[in-house]
């Protein structure tokens, strides 16, 4: 399945899959895993932001992304489900670009550097 956009957030906490990309998984005939949680806060960034209350995390086994230097795949990772999007879209928090090497310091200094 594509995914139309993804973001690699680097200020966001936590991954987040939105609901409309569980959907289409389950119609594509994958089975993420889904556990229900405790409910926890999501406080998304800007003046007309709404606080987005998720309850559900999903183990998506597998994801690819296609990158310039070829493809890239991620096993296992864990993602809050936001449900009262129907976008199929996903967001990559901090922790997860940490774990790919993404390091913003070494950015900041790369970029200074140029």
């Amino acid at each position: 399945m594509c995914v139309q956009a993804s973001l690699l957030d680097s200020g966001a906490d936590l991954s987040v899959a939105f609901g409309g990309l569980v959907s289409a998984l389950l119609a594509a005939g994958a089975s993420p895993e889904s556990k229900v949680m405790g409910a926890m806060e999501l406080r998304p960034y800007g003046a007309d932001s709404q606080v987005i209350t998720v309850t559900k995390q999903v183990r998506l086994r597998s994801l690819e992304f296609k990158t310039a230097c070829g493809p890239l795949l991620l096993r296992g990772l864990r993602v809050w489900d936001d449900e009262t999007v129907a976008l199929i879209e996903l967001t990559l928090g901090l922790p997860v670009m940490q774990k790919l090497g993404y390091n913003y310091q070494t950015l900041l200094e790369n970029a200074r550097r140029q």
